[in-house]
């Protein structure tokens, strides 16, 4: 731990230093795989590490979320049947716009019809056969987390006040960037953000990541695909 005359020497140096620019991008992989931008996601810089203080506190109370292997194979037996929906409705926008444009015949948007009702259907047998085991776990989960996390507001403006940091929050554009400000800390910042997955209503991509440099990839690769 640096004594009181060299912490102070360090804050007084960090006070020399003139405002960071932080550009933040964040993109998610999309049918094919290929990274695509996400727009409107909000993105906070943090004065402190979220997970370290989230894991203190689940160790406080016993460890790990309940029934993460259950739910799991539950969104598993989901997403196969939402994808090939997600697909038929796509195929069919596709080939509405062809039909309109004097390209293909009424029979082609007729069948891509059938195929959109028989993915609907299919996908509703599959809902109708998780949601309740789901819904139960969940309920479970949700209970854990009120207990879990109690008081995170409260830990987090302390590790605030300790740092003299305060989020800085913006949301990004269509490209999937904005640019944050940020004063010198001597801790340093965390990048946080997260998003629906687009290609499962049951997770999410979740991020949080260290500050290093003058841009923070927030991606496949950087951040966790969980659970909602």
């Amino acid at each position: 731990m640096l004594r009181p005359t060299l912490l102070l020497l360090a804050l007084t140096l960090l006070g020399c230093e003139g405002p960071r620019f932080v550009t933040v991008q964040v993109e998610i992989p999309d049918l094919d795989g290929k990274l695509t931008p996400l727009r409107g996601v909000t993105v906070t810089a943090l004065p402190f590490d979220r997970d370290s203080l989230v894991r203190v506190m689940e160790q406080e109370h016993g460890g790990s979320r309940p029934h993460v292997a259950r739910l799991d194979s539950l969104y598993d037996t989901f997403r196969g049947p939402f994808l090939d929906y997600f697909r038929a409705d796509q195929r069919r926008s596709a080939m509405r716009d062809s039909v309109n444009r004097g390209q293909l015949s009424q029979s082609a948007l007729d069948s891509a019809e059938a195929d959109v009702a028989a993915a609907k259907d299919a996908l509703n047998k599959a809902r109708a056969a998780v949601s309740g085991p789901i819904d139960s776990l969940r309920a479970v989960v949700s209970h854990w987390e009120d207990s879990t996390y109690r008081g995170f507001d409260r830990r987090a403006k302390a590790l605030m006040d300790t740092t003299g940091g305060k989020p800085v929050s913006d949301t990004t554009n269509a490209s999937g960037t904005t640019e944050l400000t940020l004063r010198p800390l001597p801790g340093g910042w965390w990048i946080s953000a997260s998003s629906w997955d687009p290609l499962d209503p049951n997770r999410i991509w979740y991020w949080n990541v260290r500050v290093e440099g003058d841009t923070v990839r927030l991606d496949d690769k950087s951040g966790q695909h969980r659970s909602r």
